[in-house]
């Protein structure tokens, strides 16, 4: 398997058949208190990007996180992913290049819940990208290629 390093550990990137079973992939609970699904390394830039996006406390040398919410699906099997695929072949990934089954993409906001500006800075100073035309809410870990 290949491994592919970013800041925050060693990853497993998306290439070939859909894979949703990676070792490092592991439930955490962010600010918020929600559980996550994702590979190790895009947790630990989950929970730094909303330490970057909480506030400096005066009387503490230290950032108190502000959670960034998610309102989709972190990691989904490979099985949901062709389900929802076969549903609508335009609006979701082919199962084999579905970040979500690899467990490096969050849905974070729709359109009721809008993203800060600044949590938005915060996930992409922690290596996470807004790059699915179309769909302002998904993000991504660590882009590659």
């Amino acid at each position: 398997m290949t491994r592919v390093k970013t800041p925050f550990g060693d990853i497993f990137p998306t290439e070939g058949d859909c894979k949703d079973d990676y070792p490092n992939i592991s439930t955490f609970h962010n600010a918020a208190g929600q559980i996550m699904k994702l590979q190790e390394p895009a947790q630990r830039a989950w929970l730094a990007a909303e330490l970057l996006n909480g506030r400096k406390l005066p009387w503490k040398k230290k950032r108190k996180p502000k959670a960034i919410t998610i309102t989709g699906e972190g990691w989904r099997s490979c099985s949901s992913q062709t389900a929802l695929w076969q549903s609508d072949t335009h609006r979701f990934a082919y199962p084999g290049s579905s970040r979500h089954c690899r467990g490096l993409a969050v849905d974070c906001y729709n359109t009721s819940t809008n993203l800060t500006r600044r949590a938005k800075r915060s996930l992409e100073a922690c290596d996470w990208h807004f790059s699915v035309p179309g769909e302002p809410w998904h993000v991504s870990f660590h882009e590659v290629g």
